[in-house]
């Protein structure tokens, strides 16, 4: 082959990669800044690396299978793909937009390669589904198991040193202080970390899937105990008084504690485990790869069967990623009714007073309007009332994210009579804020509609977007002190009294 059509070639599997990154930039972006922010996720750094790493070791098995590209199954689930790229983005569901990534990635395997090329990938490729966050979408009860566990064997090691507490649920009362074992306390959030690193290092120094197994196990059984362990030091030094934070001394004792143990347990593991000593393993890998025949770089990208399919490829992922890069669609803001500063300060005996929101969160969330207010009557009952709305969503300005979904972690559907026959449900979650419990009623608005259900409004959301070009809608949130031992009674009856009451005024407001 000349040089002259050797750089021809390249240049044209260089035109597909870069297509590629240009149509998911934002994609990449947005992952880059959760996976930068957020301590959790910070694993994702390393996928891409691990799974490019996997695809190299196994380089030789792909020298010998010829392209044979999958027209049946791998222009669908490409075009399908990009179609779930394009919803995500015109209705401003990121997960939509990740997992459209990877699907991606598979329906160009298919359509370029073949189901042979794809079966000898299958591991980094399905490894890559690691890089999306998706404890974002965890149902908030499955935090709980972890947390009832953190807080019992906790509280055991705090009888068994001889300090007094008692335990109530995930609270742990201690003379001073009550501990509240959060869902963010839990340590469910880094065992997805755990297992990340845990399976590549499995698959790496061990061929026996009992080893594995073993090893990824030991991890995160290792990091549950370390979980145990470190509310247990929380409790002590809270008990003494010895840190003025309840994460110690520098902030040692925060959720990272779990994912130390966890990385530490793993690579003890592998050593244990090693059927010979672990840095001979390693070295043995090392001098496998070094002296497999290199890859010669046309097994596939000479191959007359493909050139038409990586054109047309190229093609439809540059007609893609300029509809979104260059914002060719977007929603159309719809603005509210009337304007918060006409919302009115009395409603039937309620009486309101200007007030700093208590949930910033959406401000930062890029909220286009909100409301705080704190209402009381003649009778002492106090309320406060948060609204906030969007006249339209896009990326990283959304209703639904990270930070306002745990809200939902703990939170109970519950049904309120606005009048015979007519019921309105909302959700209702006690959260620990200090010393006292903070009763929260919330819903929220998706043009028009009332919804409780994360999910079912990021659906409306999406459905509105597409069929309308409106994305709007509003959270809604009642809340107000319970006291210490949990729900209180008058306190909810309160905000039910209230909630009926606010519903007729908020319509002529929020679209």
């Amino acid at each position: 082959m000349s040089e002259q059509t050797s750089v021809k070639i390249w240049l044209k599997y260089v035109a597909l990669v870069g297509s590629f990154i240009f149509c998911y930039a934002k994609i990449f972006a947005a992952l880059t800044v959760t996976w930068w922010d957020n301590d959790v996720y910070t694993h994702g750094f390393l996928v891409p690396f691990v799974s490019i790493y996997f695809a190299w070791i196994g380089r030789e098995k792909l020298e010998h299978i010829e392209p044979s590209p999958n027209y049946l199954l791998g222009l669908p689930l490409l075009l399908a793909s990009l179609l779930m790229l394009l919803i995500g983005h015109s209705s401003s569901v990121i997960l939509i937009q990740e997992v459209s990534l990877i699907v991606s990635i598979v329906g160009i395997i298919l359509f370029l390669l073949g189901t042979r090329y794809l079966a000898a990938l299958w591991f980094p490729v399905t490894y890559l589904l690691f890089m999306i966050p998706f404890l974002r979408f965890v149902p908030g009860n499955l935090y709980l198991p972890f947390q009832l566990f953190s807080a019992k064997m906790a509280a055991a090691i705090l009888h068994t040193i001889g300090l007094s507490c008692l335990r109530n649920s995930i609270y742990i009362e201690l003379p001073n202080i009550t501990l509240e074992v959060a869902p963010a306390c839990s340590g469910v959030n880094y065992l997805i970390s755990i297992i990340a690193i845990g399976i590549p290092l499995a698959f790496i120094l061990f061929k026996s899937w009992v080893r594995r197994i073993t090893l990824v196990i030991m991890g995160i059984a290792i990091a549950i105990l370390a979980n145990v362990l470190r509310v247990a030091l929380i409790g002590a030094l809270a008990y003494y008084n010895l840190a003025g934070d309840l994460h110690g001394p520098y902030h040692m004792l925060q959720a990272m504690f779990v994912a130390v143990f966890g990385y530490a347990a793993l690579f003890t593991g592998a050593w244990i485990l090693a059927e010979r000593p672990l840095l001979t393993s390693l070295k043995s890998i090392s001098d496998n790869t070094q002296s497999t025949q290199r890859l010669s770089p046309y097994v596939f990208l000479k191959s007359d069967a493909i050139r038409g399919p990586v054109i047309f490829t190229i093609i439809i992922l540059l007609i893609s990623g300029s509809y979104i890069n260059f914002n060719i669609y977007h929603s159309l803001p719809v603005k509210l009714h009337k304007d918060f500063g006409f919302f009115p300060y009395q409603i039937e005996e309620w009486k309101g007073m200007e007030s700093e929101p208590d949930y910033k969160v959406f401000r930062t969330l890029g909220v286009d309007h909100d409301l705080s207010r704190t209402y009381r009557t003649s009778a002492g009952q106090e309320v406060k009332l948060y609204v906030g709305y969007y006249e339209s969503q896009n990326q990283g300005k959304e209703l639904i994210n990270y930070q306002s979904e745990r809200l939902h972690i703990n939170a109970q559907k519950m049904r309120i009579a606005l009048s015979p026959g007519k019921v309105f449900e909302v959700n209702k979650e006690i959260k620990r804020e200090g010393q006292l419990n903070r009763l929260v009623l919330f819903w929220y608005n998706i043009n028009g509609r009332t919804v409780t259900d994360k999910y079912k409004a990021k659906a409306y959301t999406t459905w509105d977007a597409l069929r309308s070009r409106r994305s709007n809608g509003a959270i809604i949130m009642v809340y107000g002190d319970s006291g210490k031992t949990g729900e209180d009674p008058a306190m909810l009856a309160s905000e039910e009294d209230f909630v009926r009451k606010l519903m007729p005024v908020l319509h002529n407001y929020v679209p």
